[in-house]
């Protein structure tokens, strides 16, 4: 399915007035090639697409991301290597397996929410998010990483994942990132959480996976943020 901007004017308006203060600009990334660019999305059951039970959509940010960039930039490859069920431990013992035969360009990442509902604490969840990035950071040191924090949940969801839980690992994902900035790498936190413009209508059933309006809010965001750190390439 072909995704134009008249295709996502409604998303997009709901978003627009959050844009301005989504992420900073805090320093010049490091040139990429326009003309060979590959985005790889790691990430859970979130990433891969799916829908909770009950409900019929069919798309996933990383899909609808790749027809928006596609639409300017033709020759960007966007892979989509969200698993279900998967924790940030799951993500780092696959991650050489992905990065080693060809090194992305950019990584978006997004991870947690099965280590809390696993009964991680955010604090654990953070720790071994810190741990996976820089893991990726020593695979791919040129490499541009994009760290985004969880998704919404609605509160009726489940017990290890409630908002309570679900705001503590969300406030400590920036701190995590702004860590790795102060040691040089390229890493830029993404606050899908508060600037996306998700609301509980665009959670499928299970109150935890976005629905096809979700996930396209998911990706739109994803787009400006990209383009507001890589303006030169995409």
């Amino acid at each position: 399915m072909r995704f134009t901007r008249w295709a996502v004017a409604v998303v997009a308006a709901t978003i627009t007035l959050t844009l301005v203060t989504g992420c900073k600009k805090n320093f010049p990334p490091p040139s990429l090639d326009p003309n060979s660019l590959s985005i790889l999305c790691l990430g859970d059951s979130i990433t891969a697409g799916t829908h909770g039970i009950g409900d019929n959509g069919q798309l996933s940010y990383p899909g609808v991301l790749s027809s928006l960039l596609k639409q300017v930039r033709g020759s960007v490859q966007v892979i989509n290597e969200g698993q279900n069920g998967w924790t940030v431990d799951d993500v780092a013992d696959h991650a050489a397996g992905w990065i080693q035969p060809q090194t992305p360009d950019i990584i978006l990442l997004q991870i947690g929410t099965n280590d809390l509902e696993q009964g991680a604490t955010p604090q654990q969840a953070a720790q071994r998010l810190d741990l996976l990035i820089a893991q990726l950071q020593s695979l791919a040191p040129s490499t541009h990483l994009y760290v985004a924090n969880c998704t919404r949940v609605r509160s009726d969801n489940k017990p290890n994942l409630s908002l309570s839980v679900l705001a503590q690992f969300n406030a400590l994902v920036p701190k995590v990132v702004r860590d790795h900035t102060r040691r040089g790498h390229f890493i830029v936190f993404v606050d899908l959480y508060k600037r996306a413009g998700m609301i509980g209508s665009d959670l499928g059933p299970d109150g935890e996976h976005p629905d096809d309006t979700g996930y396209q809010k998911m990706a739109v965001y994803w787009e400006w943020v990209l383009r507001r750190h890589e303006g030169g390439v995409l």
